[in-house]
This record gives C-alpha cells, structure tokens and sequence, in this order.
C-alpha cells in the first residue's frame, strides 16, 4: 500500500479530514462495469491473440477463453477497488487491491475540472472527470474519477470550483477563511460560441496535414508488417499507370491537388468533431467553462483567479487568412504539445478580431491591450541581426 500526499503543512492529514462531518467515500457508477470489460480486452487483443494461437498450436483451445475470463475479471475488479471522497480541505481518491494507493489533493489547489465524455460514456450517460491540480508532472494528469454519471460529474465540477468562501467560526482558526460548497449552481454568461463559419479556417490549422502524415505513416507500418507489397492493390496500380502516361508537370500538379483535398477534408473533419458546438460561458462562482466536442464530449472549467493572462496563437497560414486561436496562461495548467494543449484552449481558430474581442473579455485586467503596434529596429540593428542568422 502506498499513499501519495500533495497537502502542506497546513492542511489536515487523511485521518484528520475522514472524521469531518462531510467526508464520505463514494464509489464510481455501477454503469462503468460495462466499460471496463469492453475497454481492457480491446487494451489486450494482442496478448489474447497471441495466447489464442499458442492454445491451437499446443492442443489447449481453453486457454483463450481462460485469458478472456481474466482479462474481465480483471477490469471489474476495479470498480470495486476505487473510491473517493470530497471534504471540506482535501481531495481523495483510492485505488487499487494488491498496491493499494491513496492519492490526496487539498480542496484549494484545484485549478481545472475536465469532465469527458466518449461515445461509449455517452451512451451510457457517464463522464470522466479529471481534477487538475497545479502539477506539471507529464506522468500524472491529476486525479481521474472515470465512471461519474453526467449530473454526478457536473454536481462535483460546481462543489470543487464553485465554493463560496465563508469565515470559519471553529475555535482556534484565527480569523482564517475556509471554502464551503455553494448551494446553487451559479449563473453563467455567454462569452463565445462556435460560428460555423469558421470551419473555413480549418485548412489553415496544418492539422489535417499532420493527421494525413500520421495515417500513412500507420499504413505504411501496416503493410510492412503484413508483407503486402502496395504497388500491387489495384487502386494503387491503376494510379501509377495513370501517371506513368502523363507529363511529369502535371504528375506533381495532380499528386499536389490530390494531397491538398485529403489535408482539406481532414481538417474540417477533425476541426468539426473536436469543436462542434463550442461554448465559451463565465459562471457567476468565478470560473471560465469551456464546453465542446461532436462525438466526444469535453467540458473544462479555469478558475479566473488562476488566469495570469492570455496567448493569441497564429501559425503562418492561419495568420495570412486572417484567423488565430486563444489559449489560457494560468497557474497550474499544463502546456504542452499537441492534446495536451486542449485544456488551455480558449477558443479555437476563428477571425482574428473575434479572437481580440473574445481575449479583451476574459482578461484578469481589462486595462491591458490585447494588440499594439510593434516598434521596428533601426538599420544597423537589422543587418546585425541578418549577418548573424545567415553567416555561420
């Protein structure tokens, strides 16, 4: 059994917070034992195959099916090993059997709730609700509470971020101040919302591209492994006999039109799919909450007492079209590459001065410019500065 403690000095150990008058231990939703079994073999098919050809080589057909029993007896054991509880000053959660660990977060260094829903969550009305809580560890994404129902999810997202803060009446607190839960679901105001116009900005994101290398990188691994030569698939031979009767100009002309349209469409797949229905929304408790997603659903909430300041992202051609991102500088998010940016994401390619306004709004200081002339370098401060970036 380990337990892993993220508390300081000031705030009450484990023991301490379980004999608070709220402090109760919850259990995830019964509805993720239908996930977990579906989740761990599609995790282990390649063990299970492996072990599926061993049986028939050897004789033993049973041992697949034992693995199978396994592998989901396996899965189900952890729902019934995982528990949290929420106090007044801690965050808990508790997880497995034969390591047993105890994971405990104060109340106050939360700093983001994201609560996810997959397709198969969404079917089954659950959500996965990661608590952030200022880490910068890439090995650890917070604490994960994966099987809430979506109420149960949105109930914890308003108890951990949406606390009034009220003066503590016990003796010997001197005068401090200690956070409760609200008792109403604060009100929010629209900041944002998805224009469908601005899909056309999706090209432009260089997302397509990379998602069209990272397929035929898979394909390509793929074929290899299968020792399938490619040049004999039919529409592949077909194409290259196409090209073999063309100029070559208008060879790289048809590949370069061909490549394009596939980037195209993958971008607006992709840009659809993660931002449709995109809401920027301010709650009345102090926080930013920033919901999307077609197919799986991601919900984050920021504290704006976290938010440091803000980043007008445009990559070259994003910026020649006129268009930008806004993402979050706030204490305790992680920002990294790629998904991991996702939970700093204020809004996603749009209109540069939709971007401006939307930044102005969610400014800590509404006094601070979001855009201002840029003062150029004198003659000799350019040359200096070309010489050195080309010479060497």
């Amino acid at each position: 059994m380990s337990t892993e403690f993220t508390a300081g000095p000031e705030h009450p150990a484990p023991a301490d917070a379980a004999r608070l008058p709220d402090a109760r231990w919850r259990r995830l939703s019964p509805r993720m034992l239908l996930i977990h079994p579906v989740r761990e073999v599609a995790r282990f098919i390649p063990a299970l195959f492996g072990i599926v050809l061993a049986g028939r080589n050897s004789g033993h057909d049973w041992w697949s099916l034992a693995a199978l029993v396994f592998v989901v007896g396996l899965s189900l054991l952890r729902w019934f090993t995982t528990s949290y509880q929420i106090t007044p000053a801690q965050v808990q959660l508790r997880t497995g059997l034969f390591r047993r660990r105890t994971m405990t977060a104060p109340a106050d260094r939360v700093r983001t709730v994201d609560v996810t829903a997959h397709a198969l969550h969404r079917v089954l009305g659950l959500a996965r609700v990661t608590i952030g809580t200022g880490t910068s560890d890439r090995r650890k994404e917070g604490l994960v509470l994966d099987g809430l129902s979506t109420r149960a999810a949105g109930a914890l997202r308003a108890e951990l971020l949406h606390r009034q803060r009220t003066p503590a009446t016990q003796p010997g607190t001197g005068g401090e101040w200690s956070t409760a839960p609200a008792a109403v679901e604060p009100a929010e105001e629209l900041v944002a919302r998805l224009d469908p116009s601005w899909i056309r900005y999706a090209p432009f994101t260089l997302s397509g591209a990379v998602t069209a290398l990272a397929i035929l990188g898979v394909a390509w691994r793929a074929f290899d492994q299968a020792q399938v030569d490619a040049g004999r698939l039919p529409g592949v031979r077909d194409a290259a006999r196409h090209l073999q009767r063309t100029p070559l100009p208008l060879d790289v002309l048809q590949l370069a039109l061909g490549l394009a349209l596939v980037v195209v469409v993958l971008s607006v797949v992709g840009y659809v799919l993660a931002f449709w229905g995109f809401r920027l929304t301010r709650h009345a408790g102090g926080t930013l909450h920033i919901s999307r997603g077609l197919i799986t659903a991601r919900n984050t909430s920021i504290e704006e007492r976290r938010l440091r300041g803000i980043e007008i992202s445009q990559l070259l051609p994003l910026r020649l079209v006129g268009g930008a991102r806004l993402l979050a500088l706030a204490t305790g998010l992680r920002v990294g590459r790629g998904a991991e940016r996702g939970g700093t994401l204020l809004l996603p390619a749009a209109p540069a001065p939709v971007v401006a306004g939307v930044a102005a709004a969610v400014l800590p200081d509404p006094g601070l410019p979001v855009q201002a002339s840029l003062t150029g370098h004198g003659r000799r401060a350019r040359r200096r500065r070309y010489l050195r970036a080309t010479v060497p």
